[in-house]
């Protein structure tokens, strides 16, 4: 009897102690990738998200480990697999419950820019309704300009919907403004300015509902206690 409690007591305390598989995808500056030299490894990742997710999970000492996907592959992994989390995702009604929910881990603004020196004007959003639109997709601004009807082509990453505003096979590219000013500074693209904010989304990692509540909760309380200090607001550089 003492070695089955032992080993249920082993059991429990590796359960406990799981670590938590963390998926995500490009998107700077929240989101950064760099080559690793790590052979485990295809990616080192920083961003302001990166801090802020790194930073919760030491403080807790809650162990876990993050590799990139494309965003429609980490919803249905996070989904499908227990102790498994993405970020950053926005908090839409369709996708409630098909998670549980840590956050806010960011907070965007989405924009429409124009090709450099070919502006548009744009009052409203309903303005540019008659334009074409490079849009990133799987991300929830890509679903509120579908479900409105709006001509757009899907693209794999940010970068790709830059490259086709430049090349011109797109009149407008929508992206958050803090990705939107990293990529067109890359880019070495001064001139790049939105034509119109239109949206502002705030971004959770979104875990699969198999995940232990007690895991998650020690997370969710001291994510809860950075914002109270601030410091959470000075990681995502919110106070600029």
């Amino acid at each position: 009897m003492a070695r089955i409690l032992a080993l249920l007591g082993l059991f429990l305390s590796m359960h406990i102690h799981a670590e938590i598989r963390i998926l995500t995808f490009a998107s700077p500056p929240l989101v950064n990738f760099h080559k690793s030299d790590d052979i485990h490894t295809n990616h080192h990742f920083t961003g302001f998200s990166v801090d802020l997710i790194d930073k919760v999970f030491n403080d807790t000492n809650s162990k876990y480990s993050i590799q990139s996907k494309p965003i429609k592959r980490a919803l249905y992994e996070t989904k499908a697999i227990q102790n498994t989390c993405t970020f950053p995702i926005d908090r839409t009604q369709d996708r409630e419950a098909q998670f549980k929910w840590i956050g806010p881990v960011a907070i965007n603004r989405y924009a429409l820019y124009s090709a450099p020196n070919t502006p548009i004007s744009l009052t409203t959003l309903i303005d540019a309704k008659t334009y074409t639109h490079a849009v990133y997709s799987g991300t929830a601004i890509a679903n509120y300009l579908r479900e409105r009807q709006f001509h757009m082509y899907e693209t794999k990453s940010l970068l790709q919907g830059l490259r086709m505003l430049l090349s011109n096979r797109v009149d407008l590219w929508v992206a958050d403004t803090n990705s939107a000013k990293l990529l067109a500074e890359q880019a070495h693209i001064a001139q790049l300015k939105p034509e119109l904010i239109f949206f502002t989304s705030i971004g959770f990692m979104a875990c699969n509902n198999e995940t232990p509540n007690a895991d998650l909760y020690k997370l969710d309380m001291k994510l809860k206690e950075m914002y109270q200090s601030g410091e959470a607001q000075r990681i995502l550089h919110l106070d600029e």
